[in-house]
Order: C-alpha cells, then sequence, then structure tokens
C-alpha cells in the first residue's frame, strides 16, 4: 500500500516497454501476490518480478494486507518471504496454502535450512528457495510450476 492507502501494484510492461518474452503468451494476466514486509526488498522483488514475468499481474503485500489481497486478486502464484514479522512462516504457507488451494506457492528463506523448507513444503509450498538464490532460480522455478514454456 502506498501511504494514501491504494494498492502498490506493478504491470510488467511498464518495465519491458512491452516486449514479448518467451513464455509470456502463457502468463498474461496472471496474478501474482508477492509477500515481503520489508519495504525495499518488496520493491526490488516486485520490480525483478515484473521483469521476469512479462504480462503478470504483480502485487506487493505485507503480511497483515493479505486478507484484503485474497477477496480481489485469486493469485496463480504467491511468493512468500517465510521469514515473516508477525508470524511464523509455517503457518503462514499453511494458511495461504487453505486460502487460495488453486495457487503455487514459493517460500523464500533467509537461511539455508532444510528441516524449514520441509516444513513448509509440507505446509502446502510448491517450492522453498533460499534468500541469495531468487535471482539465479526463482524465474526458472515459476516458469516450471506454470508449466510455462
Amino acid at each position: 500500500m502506498t501511504e494514501d492507502g491504494t494498492e502498490k501494484t506493478r504491470m510488467s510492461d511498464a518495465v519491458t516497454g512491452g516486449a514479448r518474452q518467451s513464455g509470456e503468451e502463457d502468463l498474461e494476466g496472471l496474478a501474482v501476490l508477492l509477500i515481503e514486509e520489508d519495504d525495499l526488498i518488496r520493491e526490488s522483488l516486485l520490480d525483478w518480478l515484473a521483469s521476469v514475468l512479462v504480462d503478470a499481474r504483480i502485487v506487493g503485500r505485507t503480511l497483515r494486507d493479505v486478507e484484503p489481497a485474497a477477496l480481489r486478486d485469486r493469485p496463480a502464484v504467491v511468493v512468500v518471504d517465510i521469514a515473516l514479522i508477525g508470524g511464523d512462516g509455517v503457518d503462514v504457507v499453511a494458511g495461504l496454502h487453505q486460502t487460495f488451494p488453486e495457487a503455487k506457492i514459493v517460500a523464500l528463506s533467509m537461511v539455508d535450512d532444510e528441516e524449514r523448507c520441509e516444513a513448509v513444503l509440507a505446509a502446502g509450498a510448491a517450492a522453498c528457495l533460499p534468500a541469495w538464490e531468487v535471482r539465479e532460480k526463482l524465474e526458472s522455478t515459476l516458469y516450471e510450476l506454470l508449466g510455462a514454456t
């Protein structure tokens, strides 16, 4: 949300100038929900996601703003930082999976903790990536989960 209470959304055409990329036709109109508590990280991830998921609708939220998003956005993909302020990542993933059973949930972890990743996968995440692998692996993970080429 911005200071005036409006929704903060990035449309990928603003970043790419509308250029088509491989797999874009499969992603047109796709809703992607990013849940990140840190404003700077959220903004950076929004910009990056918009540059790799051309024509997708990318929406960034904090954990406390997820419920309103559930009513409007019905995302195909949820990318969530499991080191959330005010919530346990495993419980958050389980709640997201219950709220958006059809969505592919990608958990981002600030630490390389195999047990925690196993727990979020058991809770409903489709993938779990350490934060330092985000730029390297998130794009291919998203395309793989969405079946896009």
